[in-house]
């Protein structure tokens, strides 16, 4: 190391007020960035979901949006539950990522009265099933992202909810790395089973018939 001659308590103060300066300027760059994607237009099933700044205050009225919000660092403020009882609706590979927040919880149709009263400035509902009469109350409310043209109700691949998600609350770059991580990991997989390809598979539960289209 140089001996500059300065003590090292004043040596220490200005490597903090460096680090301090170097956070902020990082900061900086992050905000512009930020800035740079709004305002976003993102075209769904029922029209444009048009964003002019990030959004703050987001509800997810989609049946697993708040694990696709949660996995880009949005914490939501309202969320619908599918089903289980685990603590606001949030299976445990998620619950790290929502730490001490306490979103609204909703569940079964969906409570266009209750979403008002969150005053959200993004409504996530690319898997949620609304009419176009819902989405009309909705996107009265705030801008609505619903699901993807040409795609079913709950047929929006994941992939394109994180990206379409991503691109409306500023988080892009995020998106993307979630994307190339968990592919990664599908590919590790298929390597390491490689029996399992072209084979198939079937999903059954008791009580009662269904199917996926």
């Amino acid at each position: 190391m140089i001996n500059d001659g300065l003590p090292p308590s004043v040596r220490l103060s200005a490597l903090r007020q460096f680090g301090m300066m170097l956070l902020a300027v990082v900061a900086c760059c992050v905000e512009q960035t930020v800035a740079k994607a709004f305002p976003a237009e993102i075209e769904h099933r029922f029209g444009v979901a048009r964003i002019t700044k990030q959004p703050k205050r987001v509800v997810s009225i989609s049946l697993i949006g708040h694990d696709f919000l949660l996995a880009l660092d949005v914490k939501p403020v309202g969320l619908r539950r599918w089903y289980g009882s685990h603590p606001f609706g949030v299976w445990p590979w998620a619950q790290d990522q929502l730490g001490d927040a306490k979103p609204a919880v909703m569940q079964g149709e969906i409570d266009i009265e209750r979403v008002a009263l969150l005053r959200p400035d993004l409504i996530e509902a690319q898997w949620s099933g609304m009419t176009a009469r819902e989405y009309h109350l909705l996107s009265q409310i705030a801008p609505t992202l619903g699901p993807a043209k040409g795609a079913g109700d709950y047929g929006t691949s994941w992939m394109e909810m994180l990206r379409r998600l991503g691109a409306a609350t500023g988080h892009t770059r995020k998106a993307d790395q979630v994307i190339d991580r968990i592919e990664g990991r599908f590919r590790a997989i298929r390597k390491a089973n490689p029996a399992w390809l072209g084979a198939t598979a079937t999903m059954s539960w008791a009580g009662a018939i269904g199917a996926y289209r």
